[in-house]
Order: C-alpha cells, then structure tokens, then sequence
C-alpha cells in the first residue's frame, strides 16, 4: 500500500505544479496599450537657427555702440565684446547623457501606431520618429491601472512628445485596483 502511495506523490506534485503555473501565466500580460500619432496641425512661427545667430550678433553690435557712445562706457563696451566672444565659442553640446538600465519603449511610425508595455513598472516611452507625436489613448490590460511616475513629464492622453524626447508611463497590476 505504502509503495502505490509514494508513486502518486510525484504526480500529485506535478498536477499542483502545473495548475499553479497555469493561474501564474493565464490571463492578459501586465502593462497595458499606448496609441499615438501625430498631433493636429500647428502653425508656430518661428527663427531658422542661423536667423538666431544673425539676430544675436546684431543685438550685440547694437549693445556694444550703444556702451561705446556713454561717457565712461568703453571700458564696458570692451568688457562686454570680450563676454560675447567668449559665450559665442561655447558650443552646444550635451556632455553627459541619461543611460538606461530598463526596457526601452519607443514611438517608431511617423503616422502613429501602437506601442504595447509588458510590465508593471516605470518605464519611458521615446518618440524616435522624428516629428512630434500626440498620444491618443492609454489603454491598461485586465487588472491594471495607470499609477502616477516618479520621473516627468508623464505619459497622458493629449500629451505631446517631440522627438528624441520621452514621456513616462506606469501600470500597476493587481487585484486591489487603483488608490482611492
């Protein structure tokens, strides 16, 4: 009798082993659906890069005959030409930039598309597409939720993110449903 016993013990374990694996991976995964594209159009007026430049130098011509025409305004005016030239040769480059040690979520279609977020944690979202995306909706899968982030700017319907930039997103999953 001991000897058929012992025999069932094995698959007894397995059956419980596999009827916990089934409850564990059955159902919709964590995280939920990102829908985005591209916003409505805009008109913003705005300067060419070397427009910019062009109206820097010329405020600063102007500022510097400006001081130069004042009584004891030369020493200025020539202090202030020195500051100029020395702003002017600081270039615009990041020096340090972010690196990330989690899943990368990325916007990829010019025209929009969907970006679906397997996990339960914080993650960002980036637009690599090259003009700025609107996020149209923020769909969580079963049992999640959309939690508030740590990191800025969150992730929102109507939210817009330009490119080489991200937004954050964080879906918390469980039975005990969003905060009050």
């Amino acid at each position: 009798m001991f000897l058929k016993t012992h025999k069932l013990i094995p698959v007894a374990a397995l059956l419980t082993c596999m009827a916990a694996a089934t409850e564990a991976f059955a159902g919709t995964p964590p995280g939920g659906v990102i829908t985005y594209g591209p916003p409505a159009a805009q008109s913003i007026p705005v300067l060419s890069d070397l427009m910019l430049v062009v109206l820097g130098l010329f405020l600063a011509v102007m500022a510097y005959r400006v001081l130069r025409t004042r009584a004891g305004g030369t020493p200025l005016a020539s202090l202030a030409a020195l500051a100029i030239v020395g702003l002017s040769t600081v270039p615009g480059v990041k020096f340090i930039e972010g690196a990330y040690a989690i899943p990368a979520f990325s916007m990829t279609s010019p025209s929009g598309g969907t970006i679906e977020i397997f996990t339960n944690t914080e993650v960002p979202v980036s637009n690599g597409t090259g003009v700025a995306q609107q996020i149209k909706g923020i769909q969580p899968n079963n049992n999640c939720y959309t939690e508030l982030t740590v990191a800025s700017p969150t992730c929102t319907e109507g939210g817009i993110v330009e490119p080489n930039a991200a937004c954050y997103i964080n879906f918390e999953c469980g039975n005990q449903g969003p905060p009050a």
